[in-house]
């Protein structure tokens, strides 16, 4: 009867939950349900009983396409480090604002995000490393978020840790070649981690290239033409009625009203979703600062 449920878990539930929050949601290719079914597999050889086990041997064999498969997507990860460190050396900035202001004007919403999701490697290290930032744009305010506290950064870096010794046990009696590719790969979200801490903490607000740049941590990007604000009103204005509305920030009440007269693009998941929206509206530590740089700008429209 458990074994029963544990098929169901595997081999139902599992790559069903897979097709729809990868596959389908993602637009990925359908081929890549043989990785689902192929983990399954291989947790039903070895927690199975034997006599249902045994059956389960076949992903035995398939050690070495897996192996081959990971060393390959190692070895494109540092090549693709090493070129966007490169491509990026000279840049001024965050490289996903470069990569929207340069792909932006070419029409084209899928090559946009895949550009910009590409352009998340180069901004991890930019923001991960002090130096590589430290002639970032001054920020003009900060949003009120949790991934902005130390405290924050050093609970995710412990579970991190946690998790690629999991990953490393777990699958070392497998193959303790992928188990080092695996815990390698999982414990390269360091640079993503620290990234997040210091781009909430110190960049979530600031302006560049006539762009004021919002940054809901790492993950999530809004660039707005400064010449599209229509008004920038300080206030206050309670979540929950603005259940339909976007809210950047941490806190029960917005102190931020942003508008604009056209929809701009909120892009969150690395790139991977595109929203438009023609209000904003932010949590900020100081609502009043916030404000009064914003209407310094000699870009903003007046009515």
């Amino acid at each position: 009867m458990v074994s029963a449920s544990f098929a169901v878990i595997y081999f139902v539930v599992l790559p069903l939950l897979y097709w729809l929050l990868i596959i389908k949601a993602g637009n990925q290719k359908p081929w890549k349900m043989i990785l689902i079914f192929s983990l399954s597999a291989a947790v039903a050889r070895f927690s199975f009983a034997p006599q249902i086990a045994e059956y389960f041997d076949f992903v035995m064999w398939l050690r070495i396409p897996i192996i081959v498969l990971l060393i390959a997507l190692e070895f494109f990860l540092f090549t693709h480090v090493i070129k966007s460190l490169w491509q990026a050396r000279k840049l001024k900035g965050d490289p996903r604002v470069h990569m929207l202001n340069k792909m932006g004007n070419e029409g084209d919403e899928k090559k946009l995000q895949m550009s910009l999701t590409l352009s998340y490697e180069p901004a991890s290290w930019y923001y991960a490393l002090p130096f590589l930032s430290r002639t970032h744009a001054t920020s003009i305010g900060r949003l009120k978020l949790l991934s902005g506290h130390f405290w924050h950064l050093l609970l995710l870096l412990t579970g991190l840790v946690i998790l690629t010794a999991i990953s490393y046990f777990l699958i070392a009696s497998f193959s303790e070649l992928v188990a080092i590719i695996v815990a390698s790969i999982i414990g390269y979200s360091l640079i993503s981690i620290c990234a997040n801490y210091r781009i909430s903490r110190y960049f979530s607000a600031y302006i560049l290239n006539h762009h004021l740049v919002i940054n809901h941590s790492f993950l999530s990007l809004m660039v707005i033409p400064l010449d599209v604000i229509k008004g920038v009103e300080q206030g206050n204005w309670s979540k929950h009625q603005l259940s339909e509305s976007l809210v950047l920030g941490r806190g029960k009440q917005a102190n931020i009203e942003l508008t604009f007269n056209q929809r701009v693009g909120y892009f969150s998941m690395m790139g991977m979703i595109n929203e438009a929206f023609e209000k904003v509206y932010l949590v900020v530590e100081n609502p009043e600062g916030f404000v009064k740089k914003i209407n310094q700008s000699d870009n903003i429209r007046t009515n």
